[in-house]
């Protein structure tokens, strides 16, 4: 079952290593301040990151490859999620496709369903949000 991922990776170093425990892919460099997870939007971590986690987790047991698989970058280009990794087959790159539409939808800073998309900077946002934005 999916855990809840809503609140920051950044609040504890508990938290991250239970994280990371259940998810060892989102380990960096052998150290449990910061996961993968903290470079997720904080709307898209509060929206889908534990799904990720949990899909991501069950397709790269179907692959054989969960010990292979290294996250090498995530972040926000263009208005969408960009997970960059290696080690991982079909399954798991079906995951990671799927997330990376999905974030196109969603508001990066709140995590409900973005209406207006920025320009210039491209980002989805929800209603509230532009509104805060714009002021």
């Amino acid at each position: 079952m999916c855990k809840d991922f809503s609140m920051s990776t950044l609040d504890s170093q508990g938290n991250n290593i239970a994280i990371v425990n259940e998810y060892p892919f989102l380990k960096i460099d052998g150290d449990c301040h910061f996961t993968w997870l903290d470079s997720l939007e904080v709307g898209w971590r509060k929206h889908f990151g534990a799904h990720l986690c949990y899909e991501l987790k069950e397709a790269l047991i179907k692959d054989d490859c969960l010990d292979k698989f290294e996250f090498l970058d995530i972040k926000e280009k263009y208005g969408e999620l960009r997970l960059y990794a290696w080690g991982y087959g079909d399954n798991a790159h079906d995951v990671l496709a799927k997330y990376e539409e999905l974030s196109k939808y969603i508001c990066g800073h709140c995590g409900n369903p973005a209406r207006y998309i920025t320009s210039g900077w491209i980002y989805p946002l929800c209603e509230h949000c532009i509104k805060e934005i714009n002021g």
